[in-house]
């Protein structure tokens, strides 16, 4: 045992870049690290394999102790990564995104970010599940199948592969302390004639309070609503459908394998991730490609 949860915040998940893929077929999402280039960036900071198992948390509150000595970074926001070493009071800054060494007995904590949702935790030689956590060869946790490892609890303990005994070297990584862009590139889909271009140019949308791992809902001042009905059809990570009343949902890595309203577009694979650090309320753009 490596690492206890003292306190898991909002949520906190088990998650990889690759997730469960190649299971569609079956009706099993892809799941998986909703924001990839943070989850990958941090075990590269690490000089762990991309792919190793994360802690995907929300919204800061996270709390964890090392019972051995180890090295962890921190990417996704720009929260405060608090430190308090074994055995000495209060609490030292760490910093995001560089490899932060805990001694045996050390804590940590997340704080409430001011840019950006998600953050990623990474430990040296990655988070290790316990065997019967794993489903279809992945740990990942699914939040509408609930396969994988089940929601992160205090009292949980994790496993390292590795175990580092001095601490790594820093690489660069730059910590944003601005939100990152708003403006989303969008491919067009088989019923885009329901959301024509000319009319959504420079169109405000925004996060709706019911987006999450599933899907982004997106809503307006100016609804596009219609009655076309279709039969169900593949949809994935990035495919936009617009509901009866105007609602935009952008599915993200718990996606289903099919849905039943118009898709009117995709959104580009270099952005949809990005969708993954924007809270209720943040204005989104599209622009068509």
């Amino acid at each position: 045992m490596t690492f206890i949860v003292e306190n898991v915040g909002s949520s906190a998940l088990l998650q990889n870049i690759v997730g469960r893929e190649g299971h569609a077929q079956l009706g099993i999402p892809h799941c998986g690290a909703f924001d990839r280039a943070a989850a990958q960036q941090a075990n590269r900071l690490l000089t762990n394999l991309p792919n190793l198992y994360t802690i995907e948390t929300v919204l800061g509150g996270f709390t964890g102790q090392t019972t051995i000595p180890t090295t962890i970074v921190v990417t996704g926001t720009n929260t405060k990564i608090l430190v308090r070493r074994n055995n000495q009071p209060g609490w030292v800054l760490g910093p995001v995104g560089q490899p932060i060494y805990l001694g045996a007995g050390d804590r940590f904590q997340l704080t409430h970010p001011t840019v950006g949702i998600r953050s990623y935790i990474a430990i040296y030689g990655g988070f290790e599940p316990a065997p019967n956590f794993y489903t279809f060869s992945s740990a990942s946790y699914d939040t509408l199948s609930h396969l994988g490892h089940p929601p992160i609890k205090k009292g949980d303990t994790f496993a390292t592969k590795l175990l580092p005994t001095t601490p790594l070297q820093h690489y660069p990584y730059h910590v944003s302390t601005t939100p990152v862009s708003s403006t989303f590139r969008l491919l067009p889909g088989p019923h885009q004639n329901l959301l024509p271009t000319q009319t959504q140019r420079g169109k405000v949308w925004r996060v709706g309070t019911q987006s999450n791992r599933i899907g982004m809902t997106l809503v307006s001042s100016n609804p596009v609503t219609h009655n076309v009905s279709v039969p169900s059809e593949p949809v994935t990570r990035g495919t936009v459908q617009l509901t009866p009343d105007g609602t935009l949902i952008v599915f993200g890595p718990d996606a289903p394998t099919t849905g039943g309203y118009p898709v009117v577009g995709i959104v580009h694979s270099e952005d949809v991730d990005r969708f993954a650090q924007h809270p209720p309320g943040t204005p989104i753009l599209f622009q068509t490609v």
